[in-house]
């Protein structure tokens, strides 16, 4: 699998960037996803470099009242530039 972004010669990180999907897999270092668009600095993990961190939620909840979760599914992304205040659940 290839790097996603070596196939944006002009992705520049210092401008502001937001990056969301459906990635249907795991946040967190080994799964080949998260590893892919988070390598080289280009992007971050907002919920890891938040200022205020909070407890994380189940993303896939069938309709029920949201239960803790060890496990992010969905998950957004910025170029290092960007402030991230507060990651709510």
């Amino acid at each position: 699998m290839s790097n996603a972004l070596t196939h944006l010669p002009h992705f520049n990180t210092s401008l502001p960037c937001v990056v969301t999907g459906d990635f249907n897999t795991s946040a967190g270092k080994g799964q080949p996803v998260y590893d892919i668009l988070l390598r080289g600095g280009r992007l971050v993990d907002t919920w890891e470099v938040t200022e205020k961190p909070c407890q994380a939620y189940a993303t896939c909840n069938t309709w029920q009242d949201p239960e803790p979760a060890d496990e992010r599914q969905d998950w957004i992304l910025t170029t290092p530039a960007v402030k991230v205040t507060e990651a709510p659940a």
